[in-house]
């Protein structure tokens, strides 16, 4: 995984040095460094939906939920735009991203269907990590009442590098003893690698932004957003980290065969999206008519 990291880094840092010392002749080419900076979120429905069916076949679960938090996302890396007529503009890119979000889970289980004796909160959070080399490629369409504006629509090609959890959870126990409430507490937290991702992922970009001429050279800054197109596997094979968590054991190999076996849902259908504001540099377009 490190050597990995390391590769990426090398492969970046490449791109931007090349860009930012050499440029075409031909105004039809560009190249430049590219930023990327927003938020990102993992998405998955089956997960909440494995909740929902658990409790519906539980009687002791009373309540549940499951709520993902918008995270940071952060890329770097090269372009090429290829000036292909005065309406539109082809660009590919290669960057190095990483997204880190939290996964919220809580559950309720009592026996108040009998008469309440005990009650158990398991709290749970998830904070979810993912580098990746990122291929986005795009086509500007530049406005007719502006060339400076312009609408954008591609699609992303994502290399996942790695990935991993850290897991946190509060378990809350409650009992009526005699009329008297005992109460305790007890914390969990683990880290794993997830070592069972989707190495492959496509997604759809669409935005747009604005181009400002700068002689020679061009800044283009455009708001993106990417909507993931194809679903993903993810869980952890660690056997630490599966004995040691509760609800978040569903990041887990174990976790996700029980929950298959238990609801009849499978853990596929985990997605990277987000939106991010692009910032890129590019030489070599500023004396095109």
């Amino acid at each position: 995984m490190f050597t990995n990291k390391c590769k990426a880094f090398a492969l970046v840092l490449f791109l931007f040095v090349y860009s930012t010392n050499v440029w075409s002749d031909n105004s039809q080419f560009s190249f430049g460094p590219v930023l990327r900076l927003g938020t990102g979120r993992t998405n998955t429905h089956h997960l909440g939906e494995v909740m929902e069916r658990r409790s519906a076949l539980d009687i002791d679960i009373k309540e549940h939920s499951k709520y993902a938090l918008p995270g940071i996302f952060f890329a770097a890396g090269g372009q090429f735009t290829w000036h292909i007529s005065d309406r539109f503009e082809a660009g590919v890119s290669v960057n190095y991203s990483r997204l880190a979000n939290t996964i919220l889970l809580k559950q309720t289980e009592d026996d108040s269907h009998v008469g309440l004796t005990e009650r158990e909160i398991i709290e749970s959070e998830a904070l979810i990590t993912k580098s990746s080399i990122q291929l986005p490629f795009s086509i500007d369409y530049n406005l007719p009442t502006s060339s400076a504006w312009f609408l954008r629509a591609g699609t992303v090609i994502d290399i996942v590098l790695s990935a991993g959890i850290e897991s946190e959870e509060k378990i809350t126990e409650k009992e009526w003893e005699n009329g008297r409430l005992v109460a305790t507490s007890e914390y969990k937290k683990h880290m794993a690698e997830i070592d069972n991702v989707t190495p492959s992922q496509f997604s759809l970009l669409l935005g747009g932004g604005h181009r400002f001429m700068l002689g020679r050279k061009n800044l283009d800054i455009a708001l993106e957003m990417i909507v993931p197109l194809t679903k993903a596997e993810f869980y952890t094979t660690d056997r630490v980290f599966t004995d040691n968590t509760e609800l978040n054991e569903l990041y887990s190999l174990e976790g996700s065969i029980d929950a298959a076996q238990d609801t009849g849902i499978r853990l596929d259908d985990f997605g990277f999206g987000s939106i991010r504001l692009t910032a890129s540099y590019l030489f070599g377009l500023g004396d095109r008519k």
